[in-house]
């Protein structure tokens, strides 16, 4: 179930990173201070698209466990966090490298890359 969640997401992330849709991604400051799902949208996309990948899962997994005091909750704070902040991210971003990998072997555009890998073909955001 994860791993279908993670190859949606690093779908996701590649056609945004790949300008392949036409959607608006800009969020202003005022709408993420207001509204708590545009706020984190607002941090996803400023923050956490713009970090190396494989790097940026290290980063989140440190910002939920301390900075947020997930380290409060004991071992089940450590796994939970380790699973959601670190695991699940790590997967995200092998993900992306895969797709990226396959299309700079073979030559070919991103969407292809993401059909061949994935086996989605009609994928939108």
């Amino acid at each position: 179930k994860h791993n279908n969640y993670a190859t949606r997401e690093a779908i996701e992330l590649l056609i945004y990173e790949n300008n392949l849709t036409q959607e608006n991604h800009n969020i202003s400051f005022i709408k993420a201070i207001l509204d708590k799902s545009q706020r984190n949208r607002f941090f996803k996309n400023i923050l956490y698209k713009n970090h190396l990948l494989l790097l940026r899962s290290c980063i989140y997994f440190f910002y939920r466990y301390f900075f947020l005091f997930g380290f409060l909750d004991g071992k089940s704070g450590l796994i939970y966090h380790f699973l959601q902040g670190f695991w699940y991210r790590f997967l995200v971003d092998s993900k992306i490298i895969e797709i990226k990998y396959v299309a700079f072997e073979k030559k070919i555009t991103i969407q292809e890359a993401i059909t061949e890998v994935t086996g989605y073909k009609n994928f939108t955001v």
